[in-house]
């Protein structure tokens, strides 16, 4: 999926720091992320969705009958009864 910028600050600020660096201005703004994700504490939580992510699609791949099961109203509704 792609990102289109169009504050100027932002393409300013990008390209300053690749310059700076001698990386590409997506390069620059990747490290910058992956920064505050840490500063956030935020980069563990982001690692267990994509490893639950992963988890899912190997389910999937091994029991694909459960993808294709459809839960209708009549089953949501036994939940609450």
């Amino acid at each position: 999926m792609g990102l289109n910028i169009k504050n100027p600050e932002v393409e300013r600020l990008a390209a300053e720091v690749a310059t700076a660096l001698g990386i590409t201005k997506t390069e620059a703004i990747r490290q910058a992320l992956e920064e505050k994700t840490k500063i956030l504490g935020i980069e563990g939580k982001l690692r267990k969705h994509e490893e639950f992510r992963k988890y899912m699609a190997d389910i999937h791949k091994q029991y694909p009958q459960l993808r294709e099961t459809k839960i209708t109203k009549q089953d949501y509704d036994a939940l609450y009864e």
